[in-house]
């Protein structure tokens, strides 16, 4: 297959045209920096699936990381294009491959991927528009091309009202209460007392009803919490709404790979001298450090046994990151893969991302479901990119909204130590939800939401 694309030398709001030409269908994708940085998320991707594979842990035989091998085998291509993605697959690995033995059966997809040949992607630093098309076929391709600038130019901006807000609260319902989440924590302190892990990712879920729109909700979602790997992506009744700031997994086209853990979170103010305080304290933090040192040392581990003997670096130790909600601490793990190394080795490698899991690894993992009692689904996954040219990009699926049908679901949760206070580590897990709880009620027009147990 060829790459076929054509630049436009000018700019309109990615929002306007996602709205526009995708907006009410199925099989559809936004892969959206809308907190793009120089370096870090220059890039947004949208457009519709060609194809669509979804798998099930419980039913499908064939594994989802062998098909995917052998698809971006069957269609590896190289590229003149100034971004990683020229098409490739969209989708996401849901948190249940970490372990084929769990009890627990989500009521989503445990992956799903969606063949992508067809898309628009925008240069947020250029402030320019490519329309790319992967084909075999010329004419059909440039045929596609100009369809698609034509329906770019008729692309109006509109302006929507603020709708007036309800005298109407909403109302989320928690996984497990208060007094079960400050119990769980006490566990995890058990389990690290006794030396069957150093920390534990202990997590939540909110759960409500609504039949908000979609594409309605993400656009607030976008606007109150803008990430650098924020997704739009809806499959059948199925959309997930993904306003991220975590990396998971970079790897170019010259497999070198960088993965970025989040370790250690603070509130924000919006006085300026009382939020730099807040910034300084999350960053001198024995505790927050403490968590941030052992995930970066975890994931060390994990690139070390895919990379090049001596390739793997940590160039940034616990430095602060402030998103537009909460201060975070993050940490930068490079490394080379070896020539024997696929991607797909490397995500199996790393999966899942070990700020979502806690250190060791497989034991932790066990604990988790043993506390949670429950799937995570696609929750602490890893969504993004894997395009054939053999870059991948994928977030760690946090700061997260999952909707199926009329059902909304929200994970969050944080790190136990043996420094841990419970009462604040449950405040925490709300902290990280507080914006997406917002965004919904937003959406919905209400004045307010509260959370039940």
């Amino acid at each position: 297959m060829n790459v076929y694309f054509k630049k436009l030398d000018y700019w309109k709001n990615p929002q306007e045209i996602f709205e526009a030409l995708f907006a009410g269908q199925n099989d559809v994708f936004w892969l959206d920096s809308s907190r793009a940085k120089k370096g870090l998320a220059r890039f947004s991707y949208m457009g519709k699936a060609t194809s669509v594979y979804s798998y099930s842990l419980w039913k499908d035989k064939k594994n989802v990381f062998d098909y995917l091998e052998k698809q971006l085998k069957k269609n590896k291509i190289t590229s003149t294009l100034p971004f990683d993605f020229v098409g490739g697959f969209v989708g996401y690995f849901g948190y249940a491959l970490t372990d084929s033995t769990t009890k627990f059966t989500s009521q989503y997809p445990d992956s799903l991927w969606m063949m992508i040949t067809q898309f628009l992607a925008f240069d947020h630093q250029e402030k320019k528009m490519y329309i790319v098309c992967v084909s075999k076929d010329k004419n059909k391709a440039e045929k596609w091309i100009k369809f698609s600038e034509n329906n770019i130019e008729n692309v109006q901006a509109n302006v929507s009202a603020e709708s007036k807000k309800e005298e109407k609260e909403i109302v989320f319902f928690l996984d497990r209460s208060h007094k079960q989440y400050l119990l769980d924590v006490q566990k995890c302190k058990e389990y690290l007392k006794n030396g069957e892990s150093y920390q534990i990712c202990l997590t939540n879920q909110f759960h409500t009803k609504s039949d908000v729109d979609d594409v309605s909700l993400y656009k607030i979602l976008r606007t109150l919490n803008p990430a650098p790997y924020g997704a739009f992506i809806k499959y059948n009744d199925l959309a997930i709404l993904s306003s991220s700031p975590e990396r998971f997994l970079y790897i170019d086209s010259k497999k070198n790979v960088e993965t970025k853990p989040i370790k250690g979170t603070s509130k924000r103010s919006t006085n300026k001298k009382e939020d730099e305080k807040l910034a300084q304290k999350l960053l001198h933090s024995e505790k927050d450090r403490a968590e941030n040192l052992m995930i970066t040392d975890l994931l060390r581990n994990d690139l070390g046994k895919v990379c090049t003997i001596g390739s793997v670096h940590v160039p940034k130790l616990i430095a602060l990151e402030s998103y537009q909600t909460v201060h975070q601490l993050v940490s930068t793990i490079t490394g080379e893969l070896r020539k024997d190394v696929s991607v797909i080795d490397c995500i199996k490698a790393c999966f899942p991302g070990g700020s979502m899991t806690g250190a060791p690894k497989k034991r932790t993992t066990q604990i988790i479901a043993k506390l949670e009692k429950k799937p995570r689904g696609i929750y602490s996954g890893a969504l993004g990119f894997l395009s054939f040219t053999g870059a991948v990009n994928l977030n760690i699926v946090i700061r997260t909204i999952v909707k199926q049908n009329n059902n909304i679901s929200i994970g969050a949760g944080g790190a136990v130590l043996m420094q841990s206070d419970a009462e604040k580590e449950y405040q925490e897990m709300l902290l990280k939800a507080k914006v997406l709880l917002e965004a919904i009620t937003k959406a919905v027009n209400a004045k307010r939401y509260i959370i039940k147990e």
